[in-house]
């Protein structure tokens, strides 16, 4: 027996696990259809998002958009964090708005993700 087989034998079913990882990885991931549907996607020119704003989300927007500078605000919220979309690329804006959703969700910053973009309803 070669050394190459032995090695082989000996560890096979690291290799295949090894390998069906590495097999998951280059595969290209797809949606279910399942799972969470607060993602934002981009089609053509401006974001717009693949579900509807819950009362909270409007609300909190509306409250958003209102800071000076900020423009036109969408908010995404989920338990993990906040996804907010918005017409200024501030830094002065981006404090404004971190704060303002962390004091109305009890998100620390580092949750909190905001990107410049065109509000589209």
């Amino acid at each position: 027996m070669t050394r190459f087989q032995e090695l082989f034998g000996k560890y096979k079913y690291v290799l295949i696990v090894l390998a069906a990882g590495l097999l998951l990885l280059i595969l290209p991931k797809t949606d279910s259809g399942s799972g969470d549907s607060s993602v934002l996607a981009r089609d053509g020119p401006g974001l717009h998002s693949a579900y509807s704003q819950t009362p909270d989300e409007a609300k909190l927007s509306a409250l958003l958009s209102q800071i000076d500078g900020a423009g036109e605000v969408r908010i995404a919220l989920s338990e993990n964090g906040a996804v907010v979309i918005s017409q200024s690329s501030a830094a002065s804006v981006r404090l404004e708005l971190t704060n303002a959703i962390t004091a109305y969700t009890n998100l620390t910053s580092n949750k909190i993700i905001i990107l410049k973009g065109e509000v589209t309803q």
